[in-house]
C-alpha cells in the first residue's frame, strides 16, 4: 500500500527528469537496474571503462530505450504489473539488490524523488513474492480442502436426499399399514357382528324348529274347520233355532241325521 501511494504521488515529469539525466548517480542506476530485472528487461553489453578487455552488463541505456521511453506506459506499466506472474529466477537476481545496503528508499531518496517511490515498488514486489511463495502452499491446501469439503457436501446432499426419499417411502408404508390395520379391525368387527348375528339366529331357528309341528297341525286343522265351517255354522244355526224344544236323545238323532246329509251332499 505504502508502494502504490507512493507511486501516485509520482507524474510524467517526475519520469521526464529522470529519463533526460545523461549520467545519473549510482543510485538511480541502481534502481533502474533492479526494474529492468523485474521487467525482464535484458541488458546490452558495454566495455567495461575500468577494464577494455571486459564487458559489463549495462541496464541504464535499455532503461532510457525501452523502459523510460513513454513515461506514462511506464507508470502504468509499475501499476498494472503482474506480480502474481513473477519468476522465481527474477526473485534471484533481484534478491542482491534488495540486500545492497545502498537500495533504501532512504539512500534513494537522496539522489531522486521519482526513484524513491520505484525503490519502494521493486522491494514491495519482491516481498510480495516471498509472502506469496509462503501463502501458496497454504492456498492449495485450502483450496484442497475446500474441494474436499465439496465433495463430502455433496455427497452428503445425496444421502440425505436417499434418506429424505426413504422417509418418504417410509411414510407412505406406514400410512398403508395403518390403513390395512383399521380395515382389519373394521372386518374384525364385522365378523364378530355377523359371528353374533349366526348365534342369535341360530337360537331363533331352534327355538322356532319346536313350533314347526304344532304349527303344522294348526295348518292341518284350520284347512279342516275351513272346509268345515259352512257345515258348522248349518248345523250351529239349526241347533240353536230348532233343537232348544227337543231331548238329548232326540236331538243327538237329529244331529246325526243332519251330519250324514251333509256329507252326503259334500
Amino acid at each position: 500500500d505504502a508502494a502504490v501511494a507512493s507511486l501516485k504521488s509520482l507524474n510524467r515529469n517526475d519520469i521526464v527528469e529522470v529519463k533526460s539525466l545523461g549520467n545519473p548517480p549510482a543510485g538511480v542506476k541502481l534502481v533502474m537496474e533492479a526494474v529492468c530485472i523485474m521487467m525482464e528487461v535484458k541488458p546490452v553489453q558495454i566495455k567495461d571503462p575500468n577494464d577494455d578487455r571486459k564487458k559489463i552488463d549495462d541496464y541504464w541505456g535499455v532503461a532510457k530505450s525501452k523502459v523510460l521511453v513513454d513515461p506514462s506506459k511506464f507508470l502504468n506499466d509499475l501499476f498494472n504489473f503482474d506480480k502474481d506472474g513473477i519468476k522465481e529466477n527474477t526473485i534471484k537476481k533481484i534478491t542482491p539488490y534488495i540486500n545492497n545496503p545502498d537500495f533504501t528508499p532512504e539512500s534513494i531518496s537522496k539522489v531522486s524523488k521519482a526513484c524513491t517511490s520505484i525503490c519502494l515498488w521493486v522491494c514491495a514486489m519482491n516481498q510480495y513474492y516471498n509472502v506469496s511463495k509462503m501463502v501458496e502452499p497454504k492456498k492449495r491446501a485450502l483450496a484442497e480442502a475446500q474441494a474436499e469439503l465439496d465433495e463430502n457436501l455433496a455427497k452428503l446432499a445425496a444421502s440425505q436426499k436417499e434418506l429424505k426419499d426413504v422417509n418418504d417411502r417410509v411414510a407412505v408404508l406406514e400410512l398403508k399399514f395403518n390403513e390395512a390395520v383399521e380395515e382389519k379391525s373394521a372386518l374384525a368387527n364385522k365378523v364378530e357382528m355377523c359371528a353374533l348375528k349366526l348365534e342369535r339366529a341360530d337360537k331363533l331357528i331352534g327355538g322356532l324348529g319346536g313350533e314347526k309341528t304344532r304349527w303344522q297341525e294348526s295348518v292341518k286343522q284350520y284347512d279342516i274347520d275351513y272346509t268345515n265351517v259352512v257345515g258348522d255354522v248349518l248345523v250351529a244355526s239349526g241347533s240353536i233355532g230348532y233343537m232348544g224344544a227337543f231331548t238329548l236323545t232326540y236331538r243327538t238323532q237329529l244331529y246325526e241325521q243332519w251330519n250324514k246329509a251333509m256329507e252326503a251332499v259334500g
